[in-house]
């Protein structure tokens, strides 16, 4: 059994290790704090001669220090509300040059915006997705059906609210129309990729574009009474082709079939208005 001596001389080195490691904490935190107040002065420094960038820059280093700072995410706040007057025009830009298809543009456009904000994450994940689609597809401005589907499925994927099933339901539809452009191939295979559950979810049927086979789908599940798989078949029928009668009169009829005839007269009076002289969309209307 260990003496008495022995255990107060083992009591008294866990008490000086232990006083040590506090000392040592109590330093660092010291350090920690001192360093932090620095990157508060200079920031405020460069906030006050509307440097807001470098302000930025210094209160994203407060939150490395210590992310809890909340003063520092209200603050930099602030900076890019001062920096609006440069943001919006750049951001409306991108915003126009990736909608007309220029991608190379945009993501120039958008590394502006992080050299006035690099620490933005918002900015950060666009210019990571512009430089992939742009790498595949600098530029897809010219008109027709193919580009169009192109476009929209690059947009639905650089939106903020990303659509994983246009972005993938879209360029599968561009490469059906037109096999041998090379750009539509890349790009479908590229949606598949990034977007693997949801092109995983359907299989294109051989013989069928992807509009057709969501036309049968959507007639499957009406006798089948899946009213909600019929309405979401229908809806991307309409993404990809928003003149669709077809997919309208069978969206309608599942509107109709599940209780809700206010949706399914929309449906069929908007199919009217494209077909006027289609006699079922007629009879349907009459219906109570």
């Amino acid at each position: 059994m260990p003496s008495k001596k022995c255990s107060a001389a083992v009591l008294i080195s866990m008490c000086v290790f232990a006083a040590a490691a506090f000392g040592a904490a109590a330093d660092e935190i010291k350090e920690r704090n001192r360093v932090i107040s620095e990157y508060y002065r200079l920031a405020m420094e460069s906030f006050y001669n509307g440097e807001y960038t470098s302000a930025i820059a210094r209160w994203t280093e407060v939150l490395k220090a210590d992310p809890e700072q909340a003063l520092a995410i209200k603050l930099i706040e602030t900076a890019r509300q001062k920096m609006s007057e440069k943001i919006k025009p750049l951001s409306a830009e991108i915003v126009r040059l990736a909608a007309a298809g220029s991608y190379g543009a945009a993501a120039g456009k958008n590394a502006e915006l992080l050299a006035l904000d690099p620490g933005n994450k918002r900015w950060i994940t666009l210019g990571e997705k512009l430089g992939k689609v742009a790498a595949l597809v600098p530029e897809e401005t010219k008109q027709g059906k193919v580009q169009w589907l192109m476009r929209k499925s690059v947009n639905a994927y650089l939106s903020e609210k990303e659509d994983p099933r246009i972005s993938v339901n879209a360029s599968r539809y561009a490469w059906q129309l037109k096999p041998d452009y090379t750009a539509a191939a890349e790009l479908k295979d590229f949606m598949e990729t990034e977007y693997r559950e949801a092109a995983g979810s359907e299989r294109l049927v051989s013989g069928m574009n992807i509009v057709d086979q969501k036309l049968q789908s959507a007639l499957t599940n009406i006798y089948d009474a899946k009213y909600d798989k019929t309405i979401l078949e229908c809806n991307d029928v309409l993404e990809l082709e928003p003149k669709c009668v077809l997919a309208l009169k069978r969206a309608g009829s599942a509107y109709y079939a599940s209780g809700n005839k206010q949706k399914a007269k929309e449906a069929w009076l908007t199919a009217s208005r494209i077909d006027p002289s289609d006699q079922e969309l007629k009879k349907f209307m009459r219906m109570k």
